[in-house]
């Protein structure tokens, strides 16, 4: 095609600002692929630029439907349903083609363990892991948000250089991210027996839970801006996940401005509760952290934890002053005087808690 051809179409004005451009990105697009039509509509609906991605996807053909996925894996449509929506997918018409060749293995797999575990068991495994990869996903769709898409609003690059980019960032992220995770997790399976044997077996484990909350994140909003806010709570729970990998425990999640994790040890606790502390007290537009750490038997879920020493560790939370990190008796019994002292500060009483709880403030060891 040429100019004239993309000028028929409606896709091309050689009078316009930018047409040089806008021509070799046209040319650009039928070289991968593109069809009259896919044109026309992109360049009604402004969207040009992102096409090339559309015509990457293409390489995932041809797509197969629920229907036929349980036609010829172990896997019923009923069973499928479940476990599609247990991994946070939307639900699917049976008849949609929205499924890979490939799906057929993953879903296989899902029967497989199902037999060995139980149907529940891996619906919640399926849970878990649906959440994480939602979370790399979100994350890999927002890092491009942020580095890709400003530059071609702000003329940094211009749409055919913002096409390649884009192309280039989707093929790492379809296929070299599935490489690195596969990579990670083998490490992670590693770090995860050596906690798990350092818990002990059983669904059952003695552990310090720790819950840090940042004070005033949603005053910080409006005082310094939604952006400088969020990168600041991602400096945080970056902090968070090395603080706590460093020591041994594992962030078991975040909600909102809050942090979850566990440790084997009360030491490996104070020493992470204490880091977070300081570090939100130096953050130049953090205000600060107020944490609280118990210490006691939990109940190991899939990829969670439950039980009393849970709940006190969460309610005892609001009891701290910003900068602050307070712990149990129980907690306060477990620390090490070489790694921090415990001041009391009287009877609380906790919503959930039929009796007051003891409650102590955790400092530092002196030098």
């Amino acid at each position: 095609m040429d100019a004239a051809d993309f000028e028929r179409l409606g896709v091309y004005d050689p009078t316009a600002p930018g047409a040089e451009t806008r021509l070799a990105l046209l040319q650009y697009l039928v070289d991968r692929g593109a069809t009259d039509d896919e044109l026309v509509t992109a360049e009604r609906e402004d969207r040009l630029p992102s096409l090339a991605i559309q015509i990457m996807q293409r390489q995932f053909a041809p797509r197969i439907t629920p229907r036929e996925l349980a036609a010829s894996a172990p896997i019923d449509l009923d069973t499928f349903d479940r476990a599609w929506r247990a991994a946070g997918l939307p639900a699917l018409d049976p008849d949609a083609r929205v499924l890979f060749d490939w799906d057929r293995e993953v879903f296989g797999a899902f029967t497989a363990g199902a037999v060995v575990f139980g149907e529940e068991a891996t619906l919640q495994f399926s849970r878990v892991l649906g959440a994480s990869l939602a979370t790399i996903a979100d994350a890999a769709l927002a890092i491009f948000g942020v580095t890709l898409e400003p530059t071609l609003a702000t003329g940094e690059l211009d749409e055919l250089e913002y096409t390649k980019a884009a192309e280039a960032a989707t093929a790492m992220l379809v296929n070299e991210v599935p490489r690195v995770i596969v990579g990670l997790f083998r490490h992670h399976v590693e770090a995860a027996r050596e906690r798990y044997q350092a818990m002990g077996a059983g669904e059952r484990a003695l552990l310090a839970v720790g819950f840090l909350d940042i004070v005033g994140s949603t005053q910080l909003t409006w005082d310094v801006g939604a952006a400088k806010v969020g990168s600041a709570m991602s400096d945080f729970e970056r902090r968070a996940a090395e603080e706590v990998a460093t020591w041994g425990g594992r962030l078991v999640k975040t909600i909102g401005d809050e942090v979850m994790f566990v440790a084997t040890s009360a030491d490996d606790a104070a020493r992470i509760g204490l880091a977070l502390a300081r570090f939100a007290d130096e953050h130049p537009v953090l205000t600060a952290v107020r944490g609280s750490i118990a210490w006691g038997e939990a109940v190991r879920g899939i990829g969670d934890f439950y039980g009393p020493v849970v709940n006190l560790a969460a309610r005892m939370v609001k009891e701290a002053d910003p900068g602050q990190v307070v712990v149990d008796p129980a907690f306060a019994a477990a620390l090490s005087p070489s790694i921090g002292t415990t001041v009391a500060l009287g009877e609380r009483r906790l919503r959930g808690f039929d009796t007051p709880v003891q409650v102590f403030a955790l400092e530092g060891a002196r030098a």
